[in-house]
């Protein structure tokens, strides 16, 4: 990935957080969203944003209802922290299991004691 699109992912990462931190309340009751990375495509129109969730145990059902207000989502951004973009790219949502994955081996090592 080169310099450009780092800051580019960098900077979505940053403001997609602040809109989600408003909009997930209403969207996804008391389920926060945390934007754990996000990889810009080289032309900067498709950004791939990976999210975690927690209190819930239905993720997907989450990130389908943010699929279902991706609309939505992007243009807050744009009308919020994604100004100073000339473009905002189209925002596709994947499931990130990183925070299962070290709950699962916090576990494991809390068993081995």
């Amino acid at each position: 990935m080169s310099i450009r699109q780092e800051r580019v992912a960098r900077e979505i990462q940053r403001g997609l957080a602040r809109v989600m931190d408003q909009m997930a309340p209403r969207l996804l009751d008391d389920v926060m969203v945390t934007v754990i990375d996000v990889d810009v495509t080289a032309d900067l129109g498709v950004a791939k944003v990976y999210l975690g969730f927690l209190n819930t145990s239905d993720k997907q059902k989450c990130l389908e209802i943010l699929d279902f207000h991706n609309k939505e989502i992007r243009k807050n951004f744009a009308s919020g922290p994604g100004k100073s973009m000339k473009k905002v790219p189209e925002f596709r949502f994947f499931l990130d299991d990183t925070i299962d994955n070290i709950e699962r081996i916090d576990k494991l090592l809390r068993n081995l004691k």
